[in-house]
């Protein structure tokens, strides 16, 4: 009986622990108008890709008042959900003096 007893106490403190693996690239993502924001990385859950947008040099000079972070990841950000409303996430892809671009991205 003290077996058994001890058994289900060993098997009930087991389920509770926790099975988290952590990693020096495992991170926190934020979210900024609903989506995850990923830059310079990739989720490591499943995702489909639904499409990539960039800002045009007149969209730049319309749009921003500088060429900050911020300003060119919002910008884009807004672009993003008007085409593709369903994302839940965005792979940010910065180029000094290039095209800068956004993936949207579902998770599966």
């Amino acid at each position: 009986m003290k077996q058994t007893f001890a058994i289900a106490a060993i098997l009930t403190l087991l389920s509770f622990t926790s099975t988290k693996v952590s990693h020096k690239s495992t991170a926190t993502v934020k979210q900024i108008q609903g989506c995850f924001i990923f830059i310079d990385s990739e989720p490591i859950t499943n995702y489909k890709y639904l499409g990539t947008v960039t800002l045009t040099r007149k969209e730049s000079r319309r749009e921003l008042s500088s060429l900050q972070y911020q300003d060119v990841r919002d910008a884009l950000l807004t672009k993003l959900k008007k085409l593709y409303p369903q994302a839940q996430g965005v792979i940010y892809h910065f180029h000094d003096g290039d095209t800068d671009k956004a993936d949207a991205i579902i998770f599966e």
